[in-house]
């Protein structure tokens, strides 16, 4: 029994690997954008679509307004020398995640650099939303730092950042690359395929084995 059950094992170790949706953690460093400035400073909430992300300046990202994000130097960027702003006039980042069919997109871990914190200023808060626009998870502070969240679920639909300050901005921020839901983690069908031999020899091992015993359990015949 024991190939069996190395079978089995195999098998089941495939799925669970098969099983892991997000892999392959994305880092923007806002170093050389890979679009076009629409003005001085000013990029594009597109600009790392092909990342998985849009950015904009504006909570509400379906307005036309605030669908754009800055970039500026820092001194104290993680990253030199750029960071991620609001736009003019705006005071928060916003950020959607996209899977790349286009379907809305869901992670499960997501960080970036607070900057440019000045003594005085009002505080920061990083929030987390699902798909229903409902807060997963907040936090709220007064100097650069890490922002760090991890979602086992997989539900991190968007991220939204309130700046405590107009030179307030992100570095280095990292996900892990967005997975459609429609595109949910499913078993690979050649594990799955290993796993049905594998039960299927188990199966025939045990009838086997019932109906070997069965015979030295029948009485002898008699004349």
């Amino acid at each position: 029994m024991k190939p069996v059950t190395q079978l089995l094992t195999a098998a089941l170790l495939a799925c669970g690997s098969a099983n892991a949706a997000f892999a392959d953690a994305i880092n923007i460093t806002f170093e050389q954008p890979p679009c076009a400035a629409l003005s001085p400073g000013i990029y594009p909430g597109d600009c790392y679509l092909a990342s998985g992300v849009l950015l904009s300046s504006t909570i509400n990202f379906d307005r036309r307004v605030g669908q754009t994000f800055s970039i500026a130097p820092d001194t104290q960027a993680v990253s030199a020398p750029n960071v991620a702003r609001a736009s003019t006039t705006f005071t928060d980042v916003r950020g959607d995640f996209l899977a790349a069919s286009g379907a809305p997109g869901f992670t499960d871990f997501i960080s970036w650099n607070v900057t440019g914190s000045v003594p005085g200023q009002d505080p920061w808060e990083a929030i987390l939303f699902d798909a229903n626009g409902l807060v997963l998870a907040s936090t709220l502070g007064f100097s650069d730092q890490l922002v760090s969240f991890s979602r086992p679920q997989g539900d991190i639909r968007s991220f939204f950042m309130s700046i405590g300050t107009f030179a307030q901005g992100m570095d280095n921020l990292r996900f892990d690359t967005p997975q459609s839901r429609s595109l949910a983690p499913t078993p690979d069908p050649s594990a799955l395929a290993l796993l049905g031999i594998g039960l299927a020899v188990l199966f025939r091992c045990r009838f086997a084995r019932f109906s070997h015993s069965s015979h030295e359990l029948e009485p002898p015949a008699t004349v």
